[in-house]
């Protein structure tokens, strides 16, 4: 497992943020962790897995369970997996609270170093893992999601738009794309990205570009992609 100065910046950053969060908050504080903002990914992604009749599901950085849940909710069999312990702790807890303890699984991990079997989901769905990882592992996350994805299985992305006010905010410190803030990397993307990312291994079926439901600073890429 891959263990830079960056991930561990990150990873104390997001551990720090998920142990602050607390049931009375329902455990969502920040916009990428709103109920408004949830409802629309999980509609999305839920719409995505009904249509391909996904049946196993990975949710790539799957923090708190804000996503995984109401997806297990409705009968999927999802597996999550995050670096921050204190993030799986509360998925675990959601999970428990929910009843869907039997169809959900929840794990400590990296999304560069995955503990699954070859071809074993139909479906995975990342929601802001990527944009989170520098570019120089990008074909790292590529070889693991496509081992753990299975042939004609699919891969629903969710990025940072270049010109989003987010990504205007701030000065890039690392590259034309790039910055830290907070101690956490984020990558913006730009649509010409994505093929040349993804060409090798995927078909891209689409490519949409949306303000974030939960904060107008925000514009993010849904990206859907087959694996060849």
């Amino acid at each position: 497992m891959l263990n830079t100065p960056i991930q561990k910046q990150e990873k104390v950053y997001y551990t720090k943020t998920y142990a602050a969060l607390t049931p009375s908050s329902g455990y969502r504080q920040l916009d990428w962790q709103s109920l408004k903002g949830n409802r629309k990914f999980i509609h999305e992604i839920k719409k995505v897995a009904t249509k391909l009749r996904a049946k196993k599901i990975l949710d790539l950085g799957c923090g708190n369970g804000r996503l995984a849940v109401p997806l297990a909710k409705s009968g999927f069999d999802v597996y999550g997996i995050d670096f921050a312990s204190s993030a799986i702790q509360r998925a675990n807890h959601l999970a428990k609270k929910s009843g869907t303890s039997q169809n959900t699984h929840f794990s400590v991990g990296n999304a560069l170093s995955l503990p699954y079997p070859e071809n074993f989901f139909d479906l995975i769905f990342d929601y802001g893992c990527l944009h989170h990882i520098s570019e120089k592992y990008w074909q790292l996350y590529l070889k693991n999601v496509s081992r753990v994805l299975k042939r004609d299985g699919y891969l629903l992305l969710y990025t940072h738009d270049i010109n989003s006010l987010f990504y205007k905010k701030y000065t890039p410190r690392i590259g034309q794309q790039e910055f830290v803030v907070e101690n956490v990397l984020t990558h913006f993307f730009d649509k010409a990205d994505f093929p040349k990312i993804f060409q090798k291994n995927f078909l891209i079926i689409s490519a949409k570009l949306a303000k974030h439901p939960a904060t107008s600073n925000k514009r993010m890429w849904t990206v859907l992609l087959k694996r060849k």
